[in-house]
């Protein structure tokens, strides 16, 4: 993987350090005549929830994430 990529991530993660995990939901979505499936994390820190969206795959690049969110978040 690439550095720049790591980081990122990690800069995204920690974000939740330290919350407290509430939920977990495995979605599946078809985009673009594709399955996809994400796993959506909620966590709550002091009352405030924060969701955090995980799809992972090789063959998908930054823009296809993009519609992806759009679409779960929609």
């Amino acid at each position: 993987m690439k550095v720049k990529v790591e980081e990122k991530l990690i800069r995204m993660a920690a974000m939740f350090v330290g919350q407290k995990l509430k939920n977990v939901v495995l979605k599946e979505y078809k985009i673009n005549k594709r399955e996809i499936l994400a796993i959506e994390l909620l966590f709550s820190d002091k009352g405030i929830l924060n969701t955090m969206v995980l799809v992972l795959d090789k063959d998908l690049t930054e823009g296809n994430y993009k519609k992806i969110v759009e679409k779960i978040l929609n």
